[in-house]
């Protein structure tokens, strides 16, 4: 057995196997872990990379998106082989819990699991875009589902919604910041120098906010981003090109994981911004870990996770959004004051350590 292709933590007796990387396991997890009296066993990052890099992919306008017509498709060598390596891992270990992104696991997995008696539960980044495009087809073949988006309109929330497609056990749960994209050193909020950054993807739906921030803002804001599209050699690509003739962005600079660290750590004011409603990003709870202020979108669903206009600002549309930036560049004592209250919230409730314990709780309760 490939023993080098897991990682474990904590002693507890309940034993679960936690289908995310490494970067996820952290000393802080360790005494965490006691709390709940629980045993992780994580995959380790280079192991998840190449399982990842071989599921096919489709592009489409909301963005890369694995279906799973994709995944029961998969009969080859090398996907046998790693569900193989999972099952001998899991029967050794007694393992009886699996928490999992959703798109790793085919139905025939999943059905040898349920055989077995592991209880599974898959996590959910969706914008409401994809909740009736990809959580339906996955999350009734789990018997949890996290979900990490909030509000799917102005009336009902995500988790509703999924409700309604046959789920009984759903809930609401924050997405775990990245260990490698904060950390409780000092922050020095007179020496942040970068006045407004994004980053994360570059979509067509975000595409007119992120021009817009770029026209008002021309010399003050920076865009960061792992997926642009408008590098596709596709049709995809070509529509891309043709909408930056109209609305044009900056370049989109690729960074790493502790370069978007020291970036935070910089920035003064942070944009962000779902492709409707959400939130579902991981940078909801990152911009505030930096001790910047984060100016975002969907204020219904995020008083759910911060005092708006306390810890975070909100916008309804663009015009309001700009008006906030220039209004807290303008005014560094008040957008310091924000800032440090959305770190304090941050650090209190929304650290990597505190949102795994409670995916934790969720499963074995």
């Amino acid at each position: 057995m490939k023993h080098n292709n897991f990682i474990k933590i904590g002693k507890g007796k309940y034993k679960i196997l936690f289908c995310l990387h490494q970067n996820y396991v952290t000393p802080e997890l360790d005494g965490a872990l006691k709390k709940v009296d629980v045993e992780l066993s994580c995959l380790k990052k280079d192991y998840l990379v190449s399982i990842m890099s071989r599921i096919p992919i489709r592009f489409t306008i909301n963005g890369p998106r694995i279906f799973p017509k994709n995944l029961n498709e998969l009969r080859e060598k090398w996907y046998k082989d790693f569900f193989d390596d999972i099952l001998r891992f899991i029967i050794k270990n007694k393992i009886k819990y699996l928490i999992t992104i959703y798109n790793i696991f085919c139905d025939e997995h999943l059905e040898k699991f349920r055989k077995l008696g592991i209880k599974t539960a898959a996590i959910f980044t969706d914008d409401p875009e994809d909740t009736y495009i990809i959580t339906k087809l996955y999350a009734p073949k789990y018997d949890k589902v996290i979900c990490s988006g909030v509000q799917f309109n102005e009336s009902i929330t995500i988790e509703q919604v999924i409700r309604s497609f046959g789920v009984k056990h759903v809930k609401f749960l924050p997405l775990p910041p990245f260990p490698s994209h904060y950390d409780s050193k000092k922050i020095d909020y007179e020496k942040k120098d970068i006045d407004i950054v994004y980053i994360g993807a570059i979509q067509w739906r975000k595409w007119h906010r992120l021009y817009l921030l770029h026209k008002n803002f021309p010399h003050q804001f920076v865009l960061y981003s792992g997926y642009d599209p408008r590098a596709k050699k596709d049709i995809y690509g070509l529509v891309y090109k043709l909408i930056n003739l109209v609305w044009p962005l900056p370049k989109a600079t690729k960074i790493s994981d502790l370069e978007l660290k020291q970036i935070y750590k910089r920035t003064k004011i942070g944009f962000n911004c779902h492709q409707k409603w959400g939130p579902a990003n991981t940078r909801s709870y990152e911009l505030c870990l930096n001790g910047v202020l984060q100016v975002t979108d969907n204020p219904k669903g995020y008083s759910r996770l911060f005092r708006v206009g306390k810890e975070i600002l909100c916008y309804n549309d663009m015009d309001e959004a700009i008006k906030i930036i220039k209004y807290y560049l303008e005014n560094d004592s008040k957008r310091i004051t924000i800032a440090k209250a959305g770190y304090a919230r941050a650090f209190k409730d929304y650290t990597c350590e505190k949102n795994v314990t409670n995916y934790m709780k969720f499963l074995i309760s």
